[in-house]
């Protein structure tokens, strides 16, 4: 919600900006605009039809799943609206999902608090996109590994159909300016639920007592000033709760 309210911010605070363009620059747009609209339907139809199929399928599954998973006593199904929902409303990068996926896994006693955090820190330490965090959320909850296949499809599911629907229309909507502009205040949006996230749940959780926040210090200096792998410093700073914690 406050993604979307951030995005139209943006878009009224520029549509008056975005009046000042010459009527010429106006026509040009709508001109590309028609065009990739009938290359994406018409030209090629193929495309159109699936931009289309795609982004049905993404509203029809946000909407149903809950009501399938309300209706049955399946846990991957409820696995599935879980990890659906988290990946398909979020914006702006991984550790904003962090909120979604703890309230659907430690908010329904799918896994503890430590278990959680513990996979998170993980997560740092490998590469790629912080979804992958799911595989290890699904591996613990069901205990196999093909659970956690289970959960990272349907985390990235949204964001393939979105890449599917939008891509013949892509040079379009990168001209668009009412639509730059709503990402503009959505973006703006994402560094406060960074900042929220990076206190709840990992400050909360993770520094909990002077110590542990010496470690926290140490591993930001390693990463910061000596610029050390984040893998060796998740490992550094294992070893050091390990010693000085009893963890």
């Amino acid at each position: 919600m406050l993604i979307v309210f951030g995005g139209l911010f943006r878009f009224v605070q520029n549509s008056f900006v975005a009046r000042q363009y010459t009527v010429e620059q106006n026509r040009m747009t709508n001109k590309i605009f028609s065009s990739d609209y009938a290359a994406g339907t018409q030209g090629d139809s193929g495309k159109g039809s699936l931009a289309r199929v795609s982004l049905a399928i993404f509203f029809v599954l946000l909407l149903l799943l809950p009501i399938v998973a309300y209706r049955t006593e399946s846990k991957l199904i409820h696995l599935a609206d879980s990890f659906y929902r988290s990946g398909a409303l979020i914006f702006g990068g991984g550790h904003t999902v962090l909120p979604l996926l703890k309230a659907v896994t430690v908010g329904v006693d799918f896994v503890d608090q430590n278990t959680f955090m513990d996979g998170y820190g993980a997560a740092q330490a490998m590469p790629g996109p912080l979804f992958t965090f799911s595989a290890y959320l699904g591996t613990v909850i069901g205990n196999s590994w093909l659970v956690g296949l289970w959960c990272l499809f349907w985390i990235y599911l949204p964001s393939f159909l979105l890449i599917f629907a939008a891509l013949p229309h892509w040079q379009a909507l990168r001209q668009n300016q009412a639509i730059r502009s709503a990402l503009e205040g959505a973006n703006a949006v994402v560094v406060g639920i960074l900042l929220a996230a990076f206190f709840n749940p990992v400050w909360s959780s993770a520094v909990n007592s002077n110590v542990s926040l010496v470690i926290a210090l140490f591993g930001f200096c390693l990463l910061q000033f000596w610029t050390l792998p984040p893998w060796f410093i998740v490992l550094a700073s294992g070893l050091a709760g390990t010693v000085f914690l009893g963890k």
